[in-house]
Formats: structure tokens, C-alpha cells, sequence
């Protein structure tokens, strides 16, 4: 509305942020359907296929369980 938000606001909205490697699979899909179907994603939609990257966690710790 053309208004800064108050220095408390942004301090108690930013100390509530938690940046993780791990996401949680279905808010990134919940995400995609809401920002898609708001018109934000293209008029040809979305592909999230190989968004995320999987790989064998045990190798890089060095355990050979095979």
C-alpha cells in the first residue's frame, strides 16, 4: 500500500525465517500450483521435473554398504 513495514515487523518476520537444504517436497509443489494458477508461471504452465537432486548420501560419508 506504498507504506514501509516498521522496523519490529521485519525483525520478528526475519528472525521466524529457517533457510534449510531440505524442502519440504509438497510445499514446493503447493507452491508451483498457486503461483501457476495466479497466471506467475508462463502461459505454458510448469515442468518440476529435476528440480530436485538426489544422490547417495553414503558416499560421501565413505560407507560402502554395497
Amino acid at each position: 500500500m506504498g507504506q514501509s513495514l516498521s522496523d519490529d515487523v521485519v525483525d520478528t518476520a526475519l528472525s521466524n525465517l529457517q533457510i534449510t537444504d531440505d524442502p519440504l517436497l509438497d510445499s514446493v509443489y503447493s507452491f508451483a500450483e498457486k503461483a501457476d494458477s495466479l497466471g506467475y508461471l508462463g502461459r505454458n504452465g510448469y515442468d518440476l521435473s529435476g528440480i530436485f537432486y538426489y544422490f547417495d548420501t553414503n558416499s560421501i560419508d565413505g560407507d560402502d554398504t554395497t
